[in-house]
């Protein structure tokens, strides 16, 4: 968030309670998102499958792109 303040960046911070794929989704067909930022952690193997199946999931039904940073 410093990051994107510092660059100038306007943002809102959300936050839920519950299963993450299917509330990013439904924050992001509620607020009308342009976009879909998700970031990725460099875990290990397993993590990243459990991880990756979230990002899957809303990459097949996000309303908007995605688009996956480091």
């Amino acid at each position: 968030m410093d990051a994107l303040s510092h660059a100038g960046l306007s943002y809102e911070l959300r936050v839920a309670i519950g299963e993450p794929s299917v509330k990013i989704v439904a924050i992001a067909k509620k607020e009308m998102a342009d976009l879909i930022v998700i970031g990725s952690r460099g875990l290990g193997a397993l993590q990243g499958v459990l991880l990756g199946s979230v990002r899957q999931k809303i990459a097949q039904t996000a309303p908007c792109p995605i688009m996956i940073v480091k």
